[in-house]
């Protein structure tokens, strides 16, 4: 079994990884397009479902003593099928690419809005998961539209989502570093740090972490 600490940690550093390699192959593809976009797209494909496999054995590791857990499993099940998607979409119909595409982004949305429901206690967890239902779910309603256009058009489009979900992992890899890490540090540093209003740690977690602050 991880302790929350070990879990966030092994998590955010895949979250740092995996937001850079969607970031540098967004931005290969997007500066060498007619070279590089199916090759930056094969490996980082490779690449995110490879982290997202190692993100699910974290998240089963740690479903003890963290509460969470399911959002660290579903995020990185997502991540595979998007690493998987993104191998498979230079090669596969357009139409059938599209439809896909809008499977998955669909399928995301859901499991983000079923995860807000479900850890509805975690104040900040619940926001965040139901602010990225909402952008989410109204994209892959809207992007079958795109089958009808040239294909370099939704593979530009593609290109630039890697780049920004990448920005969006490195942005949440670096917050569960600096905040939400230090609350289930095995030292008195969990005791000065910040209060964050997730209550990630399962309840014995939880009561062992405030035995360390001198004010419990």
């Amino acid at each position: 079994m991880l302790s929350p600490y070990r879990a966030l940690d092994q998590y955010s550093r895949s979250q740092l990884a995996r937001g850079l390699v969607l970031s540098v192959s967004g931005i290969v593809a997007l500066s060498w397009p007619e070279t590089a976009l199916p090759v930056s797209m094969i490996v980082a494909g490779a690449l995110v479902a490879l982290s997202g496999s190692y993100d699910v054995l974290v998240g089963m590791h740690a479903r003890r003593s963290l509460r969470a857990w399911p959002v660290l499993s579903g995020h990185g099940a997502a991540s595979v099928a998007f690493g998987a998607l993104t191998i498979g979409l230079p090669y596969t119909p357009l139409n059938t690419a599209m439809t896909l595409v809008a499977l998955w982004l669909i399928l995301y949305g859901s499991m983000t809005g079923a995860l807000a429901l479900a850890l509805w206690p975690m104040r900040r967890t619940r926001w965040t998961l139901v602010g990225v239902t909402a952008a989410v779910l109204p994209l892959g309603l809207s992007v079958t539209l795109l089958a009808d256009m040239p294909r370099f058009v939704p593979l530009y489009l593609g290109a630039f989502f890697a780049v920004f979900f990448g920005a969006l992992h490195l942005a949440g890899g670096l917050w569960l570093r600096r905040v939400a890490m230090p609350h289930f540090a095995p030292t008195s540093q969990a005791a000065r740090a910040p209060a964050s209003g997730f209550g990630l740690a399962a309840p014995n977690a939880q009561r062992a972490a405030k035995s360390v602050s001198p004010t419990h």
